[in-house]
Parts: structure tokens; C-alpha cells; sequence
């Protein structure tokens, strides 16, 4: 048995790379915000100043609306009325010798 190598089998190889690297030489990021504007907003929210935690470009915290559901009973089943059509027709004939 043999096995060749190709190149799809070789850029597969190279984005994996690529994606071992960027994934451990990266910074992590908890919400798409680094560490010290986490400060901020927690240091914000409490009340207090972290002498190290002002960023140099505070973001203001929004406003959200709340919705509160309920669990309720779902259908299974749907019905559905419709037509089925052959996409062709084709004539069957026997054929007798002589």
C-alpha cells in the first residue's frame, strides 16, 4: 500500500501549523476585551479607582432590555397539504417476436 502525498493533504498541514502558532502566541481575550479594560469596567461598577486600571480610551457601559420566557408546550407534527408530480412519463410496451 502507498500513499502519496498531495497538496491538499500539504495546505492542510500548513493552516493546522498556522493555527497552532497564532493560537499559542496569542493574547486571550475574555468578551473581545483585554485585561485592563476589564479593570476598568469592574473598578466602574463597584465604585472604586484601581490606580493601574484606567485605560486610555474608556468605553460607557449601554443599557439592555430583558425579555423573561416561559416554557410552553410545542406542536411535533405539522401538516401540509400538496401534490406530487413525475418529472417524466415513460410509455411501457411488450414486444412479441415473429
Amino acid at each position: 500500500m502507498t500513499f502519496t502525498i498531495k497538496g491538499s493533504h500539504i495546505l492542510a498541514l500548513l493552516i493546522t501549523i498556522g493555527i497552532g502558532f497564532w493560537m499559542y502566541g496569542g493574547k486571550v481575550e475574555i468578551g473581545g476585551q483585554n485585561n485592563t479594560e476589564l479593570q476598568a469596567v469592574a473598578s466602574d461598577a463597584d465604585g472604586a479607582k484601581a490606580p493601574d486600571a484606567e485605560p486610555a480610551n474608556k468605553t460607557e457601559l449601554f443599557r439592555v432590555n430583558v425579555v423573561k420566557l416561559a416554557i410552553e408546550q410545542r406542536r411535533q407534527t405539522v401538516n401540509v397539504r400538496g401534490r406530487t408530480k413525475a418529472d417524466a412519463t415513460i410509455p411501457v410496451r411488450s414486444e412479441t417476436a415473429g
